[in-house]
Formats: structure tokens, sequence, C-alpha cells
């Protein structure tokens, strides 16, 4: 997309670039839809942990809907869900377990999730009416969704260790009772 940027500033175009501007509106449709389903899927499973904690006898700072619903409230959504993750964290601990209570995995995700869409932001800064603007904003994007791409990772991380953590909390409880 960038040599593609570049040489429609020349004006000379051939068919196989065009067919590159096609498939990479393709490319961007399609990590969309994924985006959507996957925002889709995380605001379920962070509403669920979250609920988990109060099933386990842990009082939270906020209800269960403020897990999700905080990314969307402007603002609150720059320190919210990281709070709500941090807690979830905490209190998924189970009880005698020898992982450690504190975690870089929660700060690590959520740096690099802010940081993704603060690159978006100033990506979208660039976004002109010159070709050169453009190329610039596509190469912001393209670190963006470089950095995007390790939160995702990290929040993979994230999930399993969380979901490993309230299953040995469940399984010590169902022990003990």
């Amino acid at each position: 997309q960038y040599l593609l940027l570049g040489r429609a500033k020349t004006g000379v175009l051939n068919p196989e670039e065009l067919v590159g501007g096609v498939l990479y509106v393709a490319v961007w449709v399609l990590q969309l839809a994924l985006m959507v389903g996957c925002t889709i899927t995380f605001c379920m499973w962070f509403y669920r942990v979250y609920r988990n904690l109060r099933a386990m006898g842990i009082t939270t700072a906020f209800t269960p809907g403020w897990a999700p619903g905080s990314f969307f409230v402007p603002f609150l959504n720059l320190v919210r869900p990281f709070q709500i993750a941090r807690e979830t964290w905490m209190g998924s601990e189970a009880s005698g377990s020898t992982e450690p209570a504190g975690s870089g995995l929660v700060s690590l995700w959520w740096a690099l999730f802010l940081g993704s869409r603060i690159i978006a932001w100033v990506g979208s800064r660039f976004s002109g009416q010159t070709m050169d603007s453009m190329q610039t904003a596509h190469m912001v994007f393209v670190i963006s969704d470089v950095v995007s791409a390790g939160a995702a990772l990290a929040c993979i991380a994230m999930i399993r260790k969380i979901d490993r953590r309230q299953q040995e909390s469940h399984r010590l409880m169902a022990a003990g009772a």
C-alpha cells in the first residue's frame, strides 16, 4: 500500500497495482470484521470473569456490567478497564497458590492496547489531501497494527492465566466445601 501510494503520486498505476489496492481494501474489511468479533467475544469474557469474582465471595469495586461497559465511556475508558482487569487478576488468585499475585501481564496488555490506540490516533492526524501525508499516515497505521498485535498476544496470555487462576480457585473451593 505504501508503494502504491508512491506510484499513485507519480500518476502511473498498472493493473497489478490496482489489484493490489483492491486486495488491501479486502484485507482491511477482514481485519475490521475480526476486530469486531474479537471485541464482542472479549467483552463477554470480561463480564463473566469479573462476575465470577462475586461468585467466589469477593466483593468487587464495580458491578459486572462495568467490565465491558467501561470501554465505551469516554475518558473513563482510559483507566477503568485496566482497574477492572487488575482487580480480576488479583481476585482470581487461588488461596495457597504459588503463583505471584502481582503480574506485569495486565499492565503490559493495557500499555500495548492504549499505545496502539494512541498511535492510530496520531496516524489519523496525518491523513490529509496529499500523497505524502497519506504515505506517512499509512506507515503510522502499520506501526499501530504491530503494537495492536502485541496487545492481542498479551491479552491472550492474560485471558489464559486468569481462566487458569479462576479454575484453580474453583477447584480449591469445591475441595474445601
